[in-house]
């Protein structure tokens, strides 16, 4: 393929989107789920707090990465809609997430994961959402521009 063309089939809206949207959030799952088929890590004690913190800092990632994917689809008209499922994609990866760990040795489940989990996706999506028209960035949800 001749690099005009190659350009031409990058610069393709639909490709784009897949590229610079989807493939990383893709990719964060995949990450995610490696991660978690692994031992768990060591605790250390009394450090309870640091578990959740990762849930949420983990998951604000991909509420963000959500909302920057949801929002190339044509729910991106209704930003309600948008970060609705958004938050509910992260929150819900997050449950499958700690029923994969049910079943991983010397890991478990825990439903206070699975809540900081969809805490931190909506702490990210409305994150996202706010660095966008805070910064004046393009952005991908149109209406939060003045």
């Amino acid at each position: 393929m001749g690099a005009a063309r190659f350009l031409k089939v990058v610069n393709n809206t639909k490709i784009n989107h897949l590229l610079t949207c989807w493939l990383p959030l893709l990719a964060y799952c995949v990450v995610i789920f490696i991660q978690s088929s692994r031992p768990a890590p060591v605790k250390l004690p009394g450090w309870y707090a640091g578990d959740k913190l990762l849930h949420l800092a983990g998951y604000a990632v991909m509420g963000a990465l959500s909302v920057r994917a949801f929002g190339t689809l044509r729910m991106r008209r209704s930003l309600p809609l948008l970060v609705t499922v958004s938050i509910l994609f992260a929150f819900l990866y997050g449950v499958s997430d700690e029923i994969h760990q049910y079943f991983v040795p010397s890991r478990q489940a825990d439903v206070f994961d699975a809540l900081f989990d969809g805490l931190g996706g909506a702490l990210g999506v409305l994150g996202y959402l706010w660095l966008e028209k805070r910064l004046g960035l393009v952005p991908r949800i149109p209406g939060l521009t003045k």
